[in-house]
C-alpha cells in the first residue's frame, strides 16, 4: 500500500498530505501506518475527532502509529517536556487500549511552523531532552507489511473509464497476482475480462518533490499491496462499476448479504445500538444499507453477556448484519480488505468491525 501522511489536529478536520519521493518508494510503500499530527494548545482529554480516528485505524487494519505532537516551540517555555508529557499520557492509554503493542506507538515533538524535528535534527538546546529520531527518521522504521501474494486473486475497482476500445479500472490488488493476458471475472456480475494492459503509478519526478515514479520491475504483472491501473478487453464499460472484484474464474470471490461480525462501538455514540439497527456499511469504495438483525453478545473486562438488550459507547461486541443487496465479501481471516468495514447511521461513524462466518 502506497504510504501516505495524516496530519491531524485534536478537534480539527481530517487532511491528507503527500509523501516525499524517497518515502514513497522506501520500506515504507508496504507499511499500513497512520501519523497523527496533535496541536500542543488543544485539550487531549476530551472525546473527539483524534479518538475516533485512532478507532477506525484499528479496526481498519493499522498495526503501527506515529503520534506527532507540534508547536512544542510555541509552549511556555519553549519546547517544553512537561507538556509533551502530559500529551503523551493522556492520549497512549487511549491507543494501547484499543489493541496496539506499546513497541509499535512513537511520539515525536515537532514544529511543522520551521521544519523542526521533522526531517534530520539540528542543534536545539531546548529540546536536548528528547534522544528519538525525527519524523522522516521514525518513518523508516516502519516494518512492512505481509503482502497475502500466495492468495487467490482479488482486486477491488476504485475507478472505472473507458478509454479507446478498452475499458480502465484503477484499484488496487488485495491478495494474489495478476498478469498481463490473464482472464479474469468481474463480480458481483460475473462477466469475463482479459488483461489488456497493466499500468503501475507513474509520475513525472521533475514537475513535484511530492510525486513518486514506480515504474520500476515487472511492468506486466503486479502483486497484492501494488496500487495500479488494468485496461480490460472483451467488457463494456456499463459491466465494471467502483466496489467490483476481479478474481479467478477457479477462485469466485463470495457473494453474500448476511453474516455475523465482531465489531467496536465508536466511544462518541449518543444513541445506543439496537436490535433491527438501520446503518449504512462502508466497504472499500462501497456503500449499502444494512441492518443490524442480532445482537449475539458483548465482551466486558470480566464477562460477556448474551444476547444484550442494546450496545452503548465503548462495547465490544458480535453481531448479526443483514445487507439488501449480496456484496462481494470474504472473512477476515481470509481477505483482510474484503473482511473488514464501517457502519455509519445518520452522517456518523458509530462502530467498526471485522466478518466472522457466513450466514446462509
Amino acid at each position: 500500500m502506497l504510504a501516505y501522511l495524516l496530519f491531524l489536529p485534536l478537534l480539527g478536520n481530517l487532511k491528507q498530505v503527500s509523501m516525499p519521493q524517497q518515502m514513497a518508494m522506501g520500506k515504507v510503500s508496504s507499511t499500513l501506518m497512520r501519523i497523527f499530527c496533535i496541536q500542543t494548545h488543544l485539550c487531549v482529554c476530551s472525546v473527539g475527532q483524534t479518538r475516533e480516528h485512532i478507532v477506525l485505524a484499528r479496526g481498519l487494519g493499522v498495526s503501527q502509529m506515529l503520534v506527532v505532537v507540534n508547536k512544542l516551540d510555541c509552549t511556555e517555555p519553549t519546547w517544553s517536556q512537561s507538556r509533551f508529557q502530559h500529551i503523551k499520557n493522556s492520549v497512549e492509554p487511549f491507543i494501547l487500549r484499543n489493541g496496539l503493542k506499546a513497541n509499535r506507538v512513537r511520539f515525536i515533538p515537532v514544529s511543522g511552523l520551521t521544519g523542526e524535528n521533522v526531517n534530520g535534527r539540528k542543534p536545539n538546546k531546548g529540546l536536548g531532552w528528547y534522544n528519538g529520531p525525527s519524523l522522516v527518521d521514525a518513518i523508516d522504521t516502519f516494518s512492512p507489511a505481509q503482502r497475502q501474494v500466495d492468495g487467490p486473486l482479488r482486486f477491488i475497482v476504485t475507478d472505472v473509464f473507458a478509454e479507446g476500445r478498452g475499458v480502465v479500472v484503477s484499484g488496487r490488488v488485495l491478495t494474489g497476482r495478476i498478469s498481463m493476458g490473464d482472464k479474469v471475472r468481474v463480480c458481483p456480475i460475473g462477466d469475463e475480462a482479459s488483461i489488456h494492459k497493466i499500468e503501475h503509478g507513474v509520475a513525472d519526478s521533475t514537475s513535484s518533490p511530492y510525486s513518486f515514479n514506480s515504474n520500476d520491475g515487472n511492468k506486466h504483472e503486479a502483486v497484492a499491496g501494488d496500487n495500479l491501473d488494468l485496461v480490460l478487453s472483451d467488457i463494456d464499460v456499463a459491466r465494471v462499476h467502483p466496489g467490483s472484484v476481479l478474481c479467478q474464474e477457479m477462485y469466485l470471490v463470495p457473494l453474500k448479504k448476511r453474516f455475523t461480525a465482531k465489531i467496536v462501538v465508536m466511544e462518541n455514540l449518543n444513541v445506543p445500538i439496537i436490535k433491527g439497527a438501520q446503518v449504512t456499511l462502508h466497504m472499500q469504495c462501497v456503500d449499502v444499507p444494512a441492518v443490524i438483525s442480532k445482537l449475539l453478545s458483548t465482551v466486558g473486562a470480566k464477562d460477556t453477556t448474551l444476547r444484550p438488550r442494546r450496545l452503548v459507547a465503548g462495547s465490544n461486541a458480535s453481531v448479526e448484519i443483514s445487507l439488501r443487496e449480496r456484496l462481494c465479501l470474504e472473512k477476515f481471516s481470509d481477505c483482510r480488505g474484503l473482511g473488514r468495514f464501517v457502519l455509519r447511521r445518520g452522517g456518523e461513524t458509530i462502530a467498526v468491525g471485522v466478518i466472522e462466518e457466513f450466514i446462509r
